[in-house]
């Protein structure tokens, strides 16, 4: 059985390793939130969903993918702000296969 990864969990092992993918600079500028719960796969890869939202436009949603055994590695799966909804994000975030 895979282990379940918190946002909170990938967060402090990407910073851990150097990362500033959650700094909270970043995360003003493109007005991002994390949604849980995260989806982790067989493998161990992890997926979790963010929202980002522009100035002058709707918040839409992006399924970012997190591998554990490269903690610096944080990308995006799907097109960013490929989903409309948290819902759709989720779906999807929960049937991406294995990396």
């Amino acid at each position: 059985m895979s282990t379940y990864y918190s946002i909170d969990a990938i967060r402090a092992l990407h910073t851990n390793a150097g990362g500033h993918w959650f700094d909270p600079g970043w995360a003003q500028f493109f007005s991002s939130r994390n949604c849980s719960p995260t989806h982790t796969s067989p493998s161990g890869l992890v997926y979790f969903v963010t929202s980002e939202k522009r100035p002058d436009a709707l918040r839409l949603f992006s399924v970012r993918l997190f591998d554990p055994s490269h903690p610096l590695r944080i990308t995006t799966v799907g097109g960013f702000q490929a989903y409309a909804n948290k819902e759709a994000a989720h779906r999807a975030a929960s049937e991406f296969p294995e990396g």
